[in-house]
């Protein structure tokens, strides 16, 4: 055997086959398909449409050789080589023998990656799809939100607007409240000094003149004038504050309104008109009215507000009015004051001066309550005599007013009254002592 090997004659084939040239040709073959298999020639799939279409290309192709090619026990052996290539054949189908353990579970692990990658490549279109829609649902959303976000803040920047504007207008409106309430002061303030100055004026006069005085050396007119004060400080104390009574003016707006009364040329005429609550209430809401009074501190007075006044006698004034130039009359505590004979000429010329629909208002205490006609009432000295409701009712109708209303006006608190409980008597008590302390007749012109 040792001569066979070393002149190469031609014994036995396989002792002839060169077994290292064998395995080196199937390392060749096995680099070969390596090669051919390699992952680096497939170009990514996100790069760009051309090196997409090329990898999907080689994709398939790589998969139709692992599906043709998977079962390495079947590889047909050839050799090329003349004369000792039978030789080779032989040796190689030996060697494949021996080694189809490995073949065949080389065979499987291919026909596993096959089926995998079959797999794979079917599923790749579907994560596609699904990624792409994920995509969409994302940008939909992120679009929304966006959306969502823009609508919000327009709406946060509208209502911080609207506030700010709202703020602004209420601060104005403040203002401009403080503004008339600042002004109301000053002009309290002014009144309230040029009222102390007339009474220091007054009570200096009387200090400066003798204590005893016949009536025949008291001058002409002094005799009343000397009581203006008096009374203009009887006003502040029995009658109350200025925005007390402007409240309780308030009802009688409603009867001006009904009247649909109109002072752009015929004016609101108050009579005895004392401090001008009501002109000043008038005048904030918007009607035209003028005012008479023959106390001089208290027409200085209105005149401190800005009042459009007349000093005089009520009656006198009246009488130099035309007929029918009149938009409403009114009286507030002025009929208790009159004789009888003045009065009747008053509701005359009231009645002449008014405008056709035109309203006369008198507001008076209600003797009807025995605390009022027995007490309150006499504490003005100048009042003549309580005004029961229906004498002043009669005398409104037959000087010629109609549609005549009364209105009962400021009854006691209900503090005063007694418990009722039922009982018919404290009721009637509580009626007579603690009802209505004032009454105003309230009466048309046709």
């Amino acid at each position: 055997m040792a001569q066979a090997r070393e002149g190469g004659g031609t014994g036995d084939p396989l002792t002839e086959a060169d077994v290292a040239e064998i395995m080196r040709q199937v390392r060749d073959q096995a680099s070969k398909q390596r090669r051919k298999f390699a992952l680096s020639a497939a170009a990514s799939p996100r790069r760009n449409s051309h090196m997409n279409n090329q990898a999907s290309s080689q994709a398939a192709g790589d998969l139709g050789f692992l599906q043709s090619a998977q079962d390495l026990s079947q590889v047909r052996m050839s050799s090329h080589r003349k004369g000792v290539g039978n030789f080779i054949v032989l040796a190689k189908k030996v060697l494949q023998q021996l080694l189809t353990p490995i073949f065949e579970r080389q065979s499987a692990y291919n026909a596993a990656n096959a089926r995998l990658m079959a797999y794979l490549c079917e599923q790749v279109p579907r994560l596609e799809g699904l990624v792409a829609q994920m995509e969409e649902r994302v940008a939909s959303a992120l679009e929304a939100r966006r959306a969502e976000e823009t609508a919000f803040l327009d709406a946060l920047r509208e209502t911080v607007a609207g506030q700010l504007e709202t703020l602004a207008q209420q601060q104005e409106v403040a203002l401009q409240a403080l503004q008339i309430e600042v002004a109301a002061q000053s002009r309290d303030r002014r009144a309230q000094e040029r009222h102390l100055t007339l009474l220091l004026d007054e009570m200096r006069k009387q200090l400066s003149e003798p204590v005893f005085q016949t009536p025949a050396q008291i001058p002409a007119g002094r005799e009343m004038g000397r009581s203006d004060g008096f009374f203009a400080a009887f006003d502040e104390r029995f009658r109350g504050n200025r925005t007390d009574i402007k409240v309780r003016l308030r009802i009688y707006l409603a009867t001006l309104k009904e009247a649909q009364v109109s002072t752009a040329d015929n004016p609101i005429i108050d009579l005895g008109c004392g401090r001008g609550e009501w002109l000043e209430l008038l005048q904030e809401v918007g009607l035209r009215a003028r005012g008479v009074d023959r106390n001089p501190v208290l027409i200085e007075e209105c005149r401190q507000y800005e009042l459009d006044v007349v000093e005089g006698d009520i009656l006198t004034y009246l009488c130099s009015l035309p007929t029918g130039s009149v938009a409403a009359v009114t009286g507030f505590h002025i009929v208790e004051h009159l004789p009888f004979d003045v009065l009747l000429k008053m509701f005359d010329e009231t009645v002449r001066v008014l405008q056709p629909g035109g309203v006369a208002i008198f507001e008076t205490p209600n003797p009807q309550n025995i605390l009022v006609s027995t007490h309150e009432f006499y504490i003005d000295p100048t009042h003549y005599h309580p005004m029961p409701s229906q004498l002043l009712r009669f005398i409104a109708e037959v000087k010629g007013l109609s549609r005549i209303t009364l209105l009962h006006l400021h009854p006691f608190p209900e503090t005063h009254k007694v418990q009722e409980t039922g009982l018919e008597v404290a009721k009637r008590f509580n009626e007579l002592f603690y009802g209505p302390r004032d009454y105003a007749l309230i009466g048309w012109k046709v």
